[in-house]
């Protein structure tokens, strides 16, 4: 009876060391985890910063291009109304110069 106690002891400590040490690796594995878990997530957020960054300067050069847009059109309006009114004044001044010829 001595010796089946004494083995129960035995397999219970052989147990209670292996419990323990699974469960130091267990820590050890979710620590791992932890670590990768926060690696990945300052990764994603430098990607996002990233991503961010390259948008806001895409947006502002968009902004700039089409401002250009806008003052090319402006211009081209303006001198499309003083070339109209230059045509107008030559009309007139044909007109004049045909009214006095045929007088």
């Amino acid at each position: 009876m001595l010796l089946i106690g004494r083995d129960f002891d035995l397999n219970l400590k052989q147990k209670d060391i292996e419990i323990q040490t699974l469960r130091t690796r267990l820590s050890d594995l979710e620590d791992v985890i932890k670590r990768e878990q926060s690696s990945t997530k300052a990764k994603v957020d430098e990607v996002n910063r990233k991503k961010d960054e390259e948008l806001r300067m895409l947006e502002d050069r968009v902004v700039q291009i089409l401002q250009i847009k806008d003052k090319a059109i402006e211009e081209l309006k303006q001198k499309l109304n003083e070339a109209q009114v230059k045509a107008t004044q030559l009309e007139l001044i044909i007109e004049k110069q045909r009214q006095e010829l045929l007088q």
